[in-house]
């Protein structure tokens, strides 16, 4: 008999031709991915820089830097080409457009961080990579680990860029970007990573009377009151108003969402000149039955936060005692009792002292029955 360990590649199909192991020769060795290079229109990208979106036609190759056996002293460059091999270790998403052609892709990380490198082809100093799919242990945690993280880094954005564009929304009084005075700067409403790009625009930092709190943000208007709170209180609300956070990618989605005119008619644009969202015989905001608050979609995210630090707790703890409990029954077929073997070393004592009596017994009896019969 003979032992063959077979990995599953990164398309979950078994490949026979090639073990990790047969029987005492190791054949396939482990590689830890520390990081990815892309050279997109002259900028180097990494992972640090994830998640972005990538135009299809400029992810051609990359290139995995691995340490060989985790090793971090023996760093190594491999080029993967061809978009099929590319997913086989990031974790990418296609965008597509209406048509349901694929247009751009999104990378979310690294996936997976553990691949299996030839031993053989590496010695003839030929570095030759595969992905492989780990279903339990401490490399599937690890890849789990990546995972989960990416999520709440999502979720994160989404709430970010949800409040990025509504507030501007509303603070300029436009569904034009680059109309009015915006409170956050524009890279939260379109970039992919807006809760790092989420930040007061620099102009309002200059100057705080930039702010529009009033009702009216015309300066020239007759009606003007910088003393009135209106806009800034309608911007308050946004607390408690539901909205599809999800939804809310551009500042139409935002109004389509939670606003109404007078008439109850959704409103899907405004300009500085129509439509004042202050101004409640115009406009009325009102919360989405479908959707959550702003403060409960950050609770949610935080909540789900600890009850995965409680799950994974609690799971150390499971399995810690599962191998305690296999490690006792294991010791109680191969390992040595103390007291047993005193038991036995006592019970083969009083056999040994038994023994020995007897033969005293038989030598005392042939004595006799020898030398102590005499003939008559």
């Amino acid at each position: 008999m003979g032992i063959k360990i077979i990995p599953k590649t990164g398309t979950g199909l078994i490949d026979e031709n090639n073990p990790i192991l047969t029987d005492s020769k190791i054949n396939k060795g482990l590689a830890f991915v520390n990081d990815v290079i892309m050279n997109i229109d002259g900028k180097e990208i990494k992972k640090k820089d994830f998640p972005l979106i990538i135009e299809k036609d400029k992810l051609s190759s990359i290139k995995l830097n691995i340490n060989i056996n985790g090793d971090i002293n023996k760093p190594y460059d491999v080029e993967i080409s061809g978009i099929d091999e590319i997913k086989k270790y990031l974790n990418i998403e296609e965008i597509k457009d209406s048509n349901g052609n694929v247009v751009s892709y999104k990378i979310n990380s690294i996936m997976p961080h553990v691949v299996l490198y030839d031993m053989q082809e590496f010695n003839q100093g030929n570095l030759k990579i595969e992905s492989i799919n780990f279903y339990n242990g401490s490399f599937k945690g690890l890849d789990s680990l990546y995972g989960e993280i990416n999520d709440y880094k999502t979720q994160l954005n989404n709430l970010a860029r949800a409040l990025a564009i509504s507030v501007n929304t509303i603070h300029s009084n436009s569904s034009d970007q680059s109309k009015g005075i915006n409170f956050f700067n524009i890279e939260a409403e379109t970039d992919i990573k807006a809760a790092e790009k989420l930040s007061i625009n620099a102009k309002i930092k200059e100057d705080v009377f930039l702010i529009n709190a009033g009702k009216i943000i015309d300066k020239n208007d007759s009606n003007y009151a910088p003393g009135n709170g209106e806009r800034a209180l309608i911007i308050g609300q946004l607390r408690n108003i539901r909205m599809e956070i999800l939804k809310i990618t551009s500042r139409e989605e935002f109004l389509k969402n939670v606003y109404t005119d007078s008439n109850g008619n959704p409103i899907t644009s405004v300009e500085p000149s129509g439509l004042n969202l202050a101004d409640r015989n115009q406009t009325k905001i009102f919360s989405n039955n479908s959707g959550t608050t702003i403060d409960n979609y950050f609770k949610a995210t935080i909540s789900q936060l600890g009850v995965s630090n409680q799950e994974a707790k609690r799971m150390v703890k499971n399995q810690q005692a599962l191998v305690d409990q296999l490690v006792v029954r294991r010791e109680s077929i191969s390992g040595v009792s103390l007291d047993e073997e005193m038991t036995n070393m006592l019970q083969f004592q009083r056999a040994y002292e038994a023994n020995a009596k007897m033969i005293s017994v038989i030598d005392q009896l042939l004595d006799v029955v020898v030398n102590g019969l005499v003939r008559r």
